[in-house]
């Protein structure tokens, strides 16, 4: 959330508000000038900083939305000719997960206008690559069992065919 008049900005991550810090190249108290610069996902322009995670499901917004319409929407795909002020809007849905994908290095904007190029991606491994999301799936909750006072143990299961994850987020 940026507001160009008031000179403040929020970012959300996950759906929880994120600090800010005040360096780099263009600081929060700098006003977001328009500009054609490029739009860097995964790492500072430049090449330099690179994130060490994965993104799914990255949309830029035109408008001031609230922590709860970012929290609605936030776990479904959405249809972009329904949404007013969204500008680019990018689910990462290309390819095999983590398979050969050499030569698929265009990532589609569902908007239709900023279509963007992965660059230095290896394309045909299990890192450097497009991968699978469990972001948009709904899992299957089975009975938990050993539970104690201060534990237990989670059972689940993912709809066939999506690809195999050895880390999950749980949250009691």
């Amino acid at each position: 959330e940026y507001h160009p008049g008031l000179s403040y900005a929020k970012m959300y991550i996950n759906g929880n508000e994120v600090p800010l810090t005040n360096h780099g190249y263009n600081p929060v108290s700098t006003n977001i000038a328009n500009s054609s610069a490029l739009l860097h996902l995964g790492s500072r322009a430049g090449g330099a900083y690179f994130f060490k995670g994965s993104l799914d499901e990255f949309r830029v917004w035109g408008r001031i939305k609230t922590q709860a319409e970012i929290r609605a929407d936030m776990f479904q795909s959405i249809n972009p000719t329904l949404q007013t002020g969204l500008l680019c809007y990018y689910d990462f849905n290309t390819g095999i997960p983590c398979g050969d994908n050499t030569g698929l290095t265009t990532l589609t904007d569902l908007c239709g206008l900023y279509n963007g190029i992965l660059l230095n991606f290896a394309l045909d491994s299990t890192i450097s690559n497009w991968t699978g999301s469990l972001s948009m799936a709904t899992t299957n909750l089975l009975p938990a069992t050993n539970i104690t006072d201060s534990s237990f143990v989670a059972h689940w299961s993912v709809p066939a065919g999506t690809e195999t994850f050895t880390h999950y987020a749980l949250f009691v």
